[in-house]
């Protein structure tokens, strides 16, 4: 009858047995399977020196290395390629069985295989390669918050030096202005912090997902912006909201970021015009964001979810460049996109697709830096 040996591949451990001298006494089958040798997974293999554990050879060098000095090692590692590309992590447990006298040591190991970080030699490549693109986005990162932060900060000491000039002449006349200025822009900085802080904990924050009703959030985003609104004479005309599973933070923030860019990048004098919109479609809710401020060409249009990005100069348009950074991350999280048109002078649309349901799609993967 035809013995099934399926179950053997699935034994996630097994024994090698070895002298001192790495001479092999005894294979336990799962070893072999574990290192993709799979042809005798009956017999428990013995011979000098095998070529067949060649991708174990490391390891055990490292094991009786180690038993020279002791009897008993944990928690060896090693990380082996397979003639088929596969990489593995290997961990072993040995320990030295205690012969008659005269007679040679024998070292019995235990080895193990860790699962989870198990991959295959391309997919290996291409972790390395995303590690490589995060570095670099994390220095371009730190670049962006060191000259953000280096400008204010130079500000604040030219202005401390014109002060202690001041005072020390007498001079009190201008004092209110630079203690004014100083407070102003300890004020910016101060407000830059809290922006990263929000796009670090963005990242960082666990959703909790709850079908929640669009039209509630957007009043109360509503009611947050209402000095932006009034100072600027907005119109902001919200057309009915569905309903959507969400966290109601993450949402509300979307909805804030989207809205106050829509009012504040305009021209000078024009009262902003924003309509708020949703439209289901299939199993995804389409929210879209329109104005008719001052746009930007196409080209740009990617650009602008990157962190610490921005179209126009601080002087002008007050923020931090984090706002859409953030509405990307969200969106993200929600396993949704989010997509711009714009046309420089004919203002910009933003649009969001998010799943109605969060249940039916799997939990989010590591967002693409932490700081």
């Amino acid at each position: 009858m035809k013995r099934d040996s399926s179950h053997i591949s699935n034994v996630p451990f097994g024994v090698i047995s070895f002298s001192a001298g790495k001479d092999i006494v005894q294979v336990d089958p799962s070893v072999l399977h574990m290192i993709g040798f799979t042809d005798h997974p009956y017999s428990w293999y013995a011979g000098k020196k095998t070529t067949v554990l060649t991708p174990l050879t490391s390891i055990i060098d490292n094991i009786t290395s180690q038993l020279t000095k002791n009897s008993f090692v944990r928690a060896v590692t090693d990380v082996i390629t397979l003639a088929d590309g596969t990489v593995k992590t290997i961990h072993a447990d040995a320990y030295v069985v205690q012969e008659k006298s005269g007679a040679s040591r024998t070292i019995k190991a235990l080895f193990f295989e860790a699962e989870d970080q198990k991959m295959t030699e391309s997919e290996l490549i291409e972790e390395i390669n995303s590690l490589k693109k995060l570095n670099s986005e994390l220095e371009q990162f730190v670049r962006s918050v060191c000259h953000d932060i280096k400008g204010p900060l130079s500000t604040i000491e030219q202005f401390s030096l014109l002060l202690e000039k001041e005072a020390v002449s007498g001079n009190t006349k201008d004092l209110p202005f630079y203690t004014d200025r100083i407070k102003q822009i300890a004020k910016r900085v101060r407000s830059f912090v809290d922006s990263l802080k929000g796009y670090y904990y963005i990242s960082k924050e666990k959703p909790s997902f709850v079908k929640i009703e669009l039209s509630q959030v957007c009043q109360k985003v509503m009611e947050s912006l209402q000095p932006l609104i009034k100072e600027t004479g907005a119109n902001i005309e919200v057309k009915s909201l569905d309903i959507i599973e969400t966290d109601y933070s993450m949402i509300s923030q979307l909805f804030y970021h989207l809205i106050s860019n829509a009012i504040t990048y305009r021209e000078d004098g024009q009262r902003p015009e924003v309509k708020v919109s949703t439209q289901v479609s299939g199993d995804n809710l389409i929210i879209t964001v329109a104005d008719k401020g001052i746009g930007f060409e196409d080209k740009f249009a990617s650009r602008i979810f990157e962190p610490l990005q921005r179209l126009h100069p601080r002087d002008r348009y007050d923020g931090h460049g984090l706002g859409l950074a953030i509405c990307s991350k969200i969106v993200e999280i929600h396993h949704g996109k989010i997509s711009t048109e714009s046309q420089p002078g004919q203002g910009s649309r933003f649009i969001v697709s998010l799943p109605l349901s969060q249940s039916r799609t799997e939990q989010p993967g590591q967002p693409f830096f932490s700081i």
